[in-house]
């Protein structure tokens, strides 16, 4: 069995998550490059403080 641990998003999770939705966007041809990821920031905080 593996050592999987499921917790809340933390801030230092931030570098790994646009990562992986980068990773997801590019794969689904949604990934439009040179464009700020400032809105995902305000939507991960968004839905942190709900």
């Amino acid at each position: 069995m593996s050592g999987l641990s499921i917790r809340r998003y933390e801030p230092r999770d931030s570098e790994r998550v646009h990562e992986l939705h980068e990773k997801t966007m590019r794969k689904e041809g949604t990934y439009i490059e040179d464009i700020p990821d400032t809105d995902l920031d305000h939507k991960i905080d968004e839905l942190l403080a709900s």
